[in-house]
């Protein structure tokens, strides 16, 4: 099987860094384009129908907008500074940063983008899954994923 694009999901974890030097080893040898993920996973806030019209809501939910928005420049920095390592490499890469539920958003940009492959770090940054034997992430991706999934612990 040819892997032409191979899709990285990346949060700044060791294993997510350890699955994209993977990534880059693999796509050097194949000829093979990475495209770098950062999702910034949304927060649902359980607010009334009544709440909502709070003056307090609409403060909050203008913070949490202005906080997701840090959170999505912040991932791009990132993924450019991780980019980086992928040219220096004399790997083609691109990236996005999307917002929304993680494994959806894998999902949705590895059908967008026609991966062939998708590499994910074992477990990363999301609190409780670190105590698992696989993260919640890399875990659903294995079962959903229309593509094979390398999981790199």
């Amino acid at each position: 099987m040819t892997y032409n694009t191979i899709l990285v999901p990346y949060d700044g974890s060791d294993p997510a860094n350890r699955a994209l030097d993977r990534a880059i080893e693999l796509a050097k040898a194949l000829g093979s384009q990475i495209v770098l993920l950062y999702v910034v996973e949304e927060m649902h806030l359980p607010l009334s129908k009544y709440s909502l019209k709070l003056p307090s809501n609409k403060i909050a939910r203008e913070n949490l907008e202005r906080f997701y928005r840090e959170m999505e420049k912040d991932g791009l920095d990132a993924l450019e500074e991780k980019k980086k390592l992928c040219v220096s490499a004399q790997v083609p890469a691109k990236t996005a940063v999307l917002r929304g539920n993680t494994v959806e958003q894998i999902l949705s940009i590895a059908k967008k983008e026609e991966a062939d492959l998708v590499i994910v770090g074992s477990s990363g940054f999301s609190g409780i899954s670190k105590l698992k034997v696989l993260g919640s992430v890399s875990r659903k991706l294995s079962e959903q994923s229309p593509c094979p999934v390398m999981i790199v612990h």
